[in-house]
């Protein structure tokens, strides 16, 4: 990072904190270590500007994907995600490197989703003591009752739940964790923000101004061009040659190969709100 966006983001601080600690995101603890639903630190973010996509949901549900994914892509990040046509990408392989998200009636474990419907897996890979996104996958559970795409307001079923669920715009929160971004409302302390990256689904559809700000923040202030991240702030500079990939939320670790890795499973509640 050049001294220039470092005193830039410095001013932006100090201008609109209310803004830049309303997101929330997946960050380096500077020990080694992953820390999930952040407001401070080192993002992990993808180190290449760009990572396919593959989505084996069916005609009308790998449209929404496409909508969820092109509305990240409309912010003019440096990461763009790229649908992806011809890999053999499944979204239990968690170390391919390759990206996928489809159906599943249980967990890539074999186990209930319970009250998930949609899980985001992120792998990352370390050299020194930064971690970088290398492979992102999602699953939703094919039990529930979908729509491709759902405008307006959910119409409640009357036992806590909702008759249908707007695939899109899970897609969408869902692909804001493959970017790196957490829920906002589980920071420590909770953030009180409109958000589509919010933990439960209700009728915020489209991505909100802190969803925006949180994304472009990330992707705007880590300068991977010469292999080193900065926290604007407290933290002093890392060197790392890590490649890039995509992301999961704290867990356990794999050692292999001379790499760290670290996997972990996202689950998201994503029920009407009360």
């Amino acid at each position: 990072m050049n001294v220039r966006a470092l005193s830039l983001f410095g001013l932006t601080t100090l201008l609109c904190p209310a803004l830049v600690y309303g997101y929330a995101y997946t960050a380096n603890d500077g020990k080694g270590g992953i820390l999930t639903n952040q407001t401070t630190g080192i993002p992990i973010v993808w180190r290449e500007n760009s990572a396919g996509f593959r989505f084996t949901f069916g005609s009308a549900f790998n449209t929404s994907s496409e909508v969820a994914m092109n509305d990240w892509n409309a912010l003019g990040l440096r990461f763009q995600w790229q649908r992806e046509e011809n890999s053999q990408a499944t979204p239990c392989d968690r170390t391919d490197r390759k990206n996928a998200a489809g159906w599943r009636t249980t967990t890539c474990e074999g186990e209930e989703f319970g009250d998930a419907i949609a899980i985001t897996t992120r792998t990352y890979e370390a050299k020194g003591d930064v971690f970088y996104h290398v492979d992102t996958d999602i699953i939703v559970d094919s039990a529930r009752k979908w729509s491709a795409y759902l405008p307006g307001p959910l119409t409640p079923d009357g036992f806590g739940g909702v008759v249908f669920h707007d695939f899109r715009r899970v897609l969408r929160h869902e692909l804001g964790h493959a970017i790196g971004l957490d829920h906002p409302d589980e920071a420590d302390p909770p953030q009180q923000v409109e958000a589509i990256m919010n933990s439960t689904t209700g009728d915020v559809e489209f991505l909100q101004n802190d969803d925006k700000l949180g994304a472009v923040m990330l992707y705007t202030f880590i300068d991977t061009s010469n292999d080193s991240v900065t926290d604007p702030g407290t933290s002093p500079s890392v060197n790392s040659a890590a490649k890039g990939g995509g992301g999961a939320d704290g867990g356990w670790l794999l050692v292999g190969l001379g790499v760290l890795l670290a996997t972990a499973r996202r689950r998201h509640s994503r029920q009407i709100k009360g």
